[in-house]
């Protein structure tokens, strides 16, 4: 465990007081058992107790409450479901992906309204969704998207040419977007805690810093051992993300790939005037391995993608890319010129769970 230094997972991990609860110690008998802490763990909690106050709910968590992808991410609320649009009709079929798009947007709308009825403090905007086109190939590319976002009788998504798209963000690389207002953007690991807070309220028992090293049946039930303790639950959630691979049965589904972020000093006013990234949109690009790319809060520069990498086996120590997070510095001077000398302050990486067509399986 790396509970300790939890904090130099990302800046996100910076920017709220935050203690970690303690560890189980001792058995504990509950209906259900959640295994891992970041978003899909603490929404089954929380949607669990909804459907059914007087359900008992354990959620273990090996490190700390987003520890994982949940805690380190680029903070974007879209409605990317897989791939493309195209790839998921051509491997689905057309009503599934029409589908697929129509349920990612009412999960972002879903995700914007249940920040703000709970009363999470996350710093979420909804500024809309930029897919930039950078060469001819992109620009082509994105327009086939938009055609077949019209096939699929969708709505919400437009292309917007490079007058256009240079009004709202003045990169000399883009020659048009996608434009598509239902998109937040938001800070995760204060999503994380804020959540967390709320389950607790509601009676959920959560454990930090308690990997789960066994899972057995037991008389109908499942036996969860931990280096104190033990919980038996009626019912097991395995909410692991990237780490689903060290369970034989989730092995075979989906690997760990690891993607990098960099992040800038606050831009000061002139900088952020010659960018004139005055909407705040989020940011992508159209190829294969994507940049995405946004402003945080106090009006931070955060790019990330570019390449991924793969571990072999377990091996989980992939954060750390030198030559990504070089290659992510020149990225975001390339796509603007005026940042040349900005000086970079943050650079983590972590691992996310992927299946091979990028579509949950």
């Amino acid at each position: 465990m790396t509970t300790g230094d939890f904090r130099d997972a990302s800046f996100w991990m910076t920017t709220r007081d935050y203690v970690p609860g303690p560890p189980l110690e001792g058995d504990v008998e509950v209906d259900v058992a959640i295994i891992g802490g970041g978003f899909t763990g603490l929404s089954a909690a929380h949607h669990l107790r909804q459907a059914s106050p007087g359900l008992s709910i354990a959620l273990l968590e090996g490190e700390v409450i987003g520890w994982g992808a949940s805690g380190r991410n680029g903070g974007f609320n879209m409605t990317l479901f897989g791939l493309t649009l195209s790839i998921t009709a051509l491997r689905f079929g057309k009503e599934s992906a029409r589908e697929a798009h129509r349920y990612m947007e009412r999960a972002v709308d879903t995700t914007r309204d249940l920040i703000a009825g709970l009363g999470i403090d996350c710093d979420y905007e909804h500024p809309g969704f930029l897919r930039v086109a950078t060469s001819e190939k992109y620009r082509a590319r994105i327009l086939h998207e938009i055609e077949v976002a019209d096939s699929l009788g969708l709505g919400g998504i437009e292309w917007i040419g490079r007058d256009a798209v240079r009004e709202r963000v003045a990169s000399p690389l883009y020659l048009g977007a996608w434009w598509e207002p239902r998109c937040g953007l938001l800070n995760p690991a204060k999503l994380s805690w804020g959540w967390k807070d709320v389950i607790t309220a509601q009676g959920v028992q959560v454990f930090e810093g308690t990997p789960v090293v066994e899972m057995a049946r037991v008389n109908g039930r499942v036996r969860l051992a931990t280096p104190a303790g033990a919980v038996l639950a009626g019912k097991v959630v395995l909410a692991t993300n990237a780490y689903s691979h060290l369970i034989p049965q989730l092995k075979r589904k989906q690997i760990p790939a690891w993607t990098h972020i960099v992040l800038t000093e606050p831009l000061s006013d002139e900088r952020l005037a010659a960018i004139g990234w005055h909407g705040r949109e989020g940011i992508e690009d159209a190829r294969n391995l994507v940049h995405y790319y946004r402003l945080t809060s106090d009006n931070r520069l955060l790019m990330g993608g570019r390449d991924v990498s793969l571990r072999p086996g377990s091996d989980m120590d992939g954060d750390l890319d030198e030559p990504t997070f070089a290659g992510l510095e020149r990225d975001v001077v390339q796509a603007f010129p005026s940042l040349d000398g900005v000086a970079f302050t943050h650079r983590w990486g972590g691992p996310v769970s992927v299946t091979l067509d990028m579509a949950p399986a």
